[in-house]
């Protein structure tokens, strides 16, 4: 166990600032104003959708999907991201969802493990799972109106039906 006089280490408060500090200014304080913070896993192929809700209607639907993770010493874990056609990274550092109000990244403590799935042959698959943090204004079951939310494909569809979305 290391002292104070000699532990190099940060502890897990410390090394949550330390990311959070990396952060632009601008991004790092509205990142800590917002209330919310969920954890969801995702694994590749899964689909979320980020939207603003405007008068209780969702309003500029965006399908995440999600794709492969790696992990090196330098850079930490980062997950593949495709939007439009478009691929991004996700890593440990907070990344601001194309200018909108939510917040995504890796958490601190990394979670990852293979799960299997069976096939309808009875053979069981495996695919890596992993988490990724979510930080918006408020947590989507309060549904805000001007705020800005992401969710599984499948509860988007629940909680609004008549928005037919295609991935």
């Amino acid at each position: 166990m290391a002292t104070s006089n000699t532990r190099t280490f940060l502890d897990d408060a410390e090394s949550h600032d330390a990311i959070i500090d990396t952060m632009p200014e601008r991004e790092r304080h509205e990142y800590r104003s917002y209330a919310a913070l969920s954890l969801e896993a995702v694994f590749p192929n899964r689909v979320m959708v980020v939207y603003d809700l405007v008068g209780g209607r969702p309003l500029n639907p965006e399908l995440l999907k999600f794709g492969d993770i790696s992990v090196t010493r330098i850079q930490g874990p980062i997950f593949e991201l495709e939007c439009g056609g478009k691929h991004f990274d996700i890593g440990l550092t907070p990344t601001r969802w194309k200018g909108r109000d939510v917040f995504l990244h890796v958490p601190q403590n990394f979670i990852f493990k293979w799960k299997g799935k069976k096939t309808p042959d009875r053979e069981v698959q495996f695919a890596p799972h992993y988490a990724v943090l979510i930080r918006t204004r408020s947590k989507e079951h309060l549904q805000v109106d001007q705020h800005t939310y992401c969710v599984t494909l499948n509860k988007f569809s629940e909680r609004f039906p008549e928005v037919k979305l295609r991935y």
